[in-house]
């Protein structure tokens, strides 16, 4: 199972996102490829967005971690849009993904 844990805490976003979904074989986990695809175009945001600063990183397999700080009108969209894409996977395939922290 996937655990994701988005906060907030004053001007640090936080996004941690760890375990493997188990929905199918690696290759073929569709759950395990969108939560990909919406973290990783996160980082990439955030890496090329003036104003905004990854402060740490931990990318292993199985984990990815971030603290996000800068302008809060730069970094607030896309933690939102990632949040509310978790979720929403989370809602639909509550057996291979749970998202933790603040809910939208």
């Amino acid at each position: 199972m996937i655990e994701a844990i988005l906060q907030k805490r004053q001007d640090t976003y936080e996004v941690q996102v760890v375990g493997h979904a188990g929905y199918d074989e690696t290759g073929k986990d569709i759950v395990c490829a969108a939560v990909s695809i919406m973290v990783q175009s996160f980082e990439m945001y955030c890496e090329e967005t003036n104003g905004i600063r990854i402060m740490d990183k931990t990318l292993q397999p199985g984990i990815a971690m971030y603290f996000v700080t800068g302008e809060k009108s730069l970094i607030e969209p896309a933690y939102n849009m990632l949040k509310i894409g978790i979720e929403m996977l989370s809602e639909n395939f509550s057996k291979n993904i749970i998202c933790r922290g603040e809910k939208n």
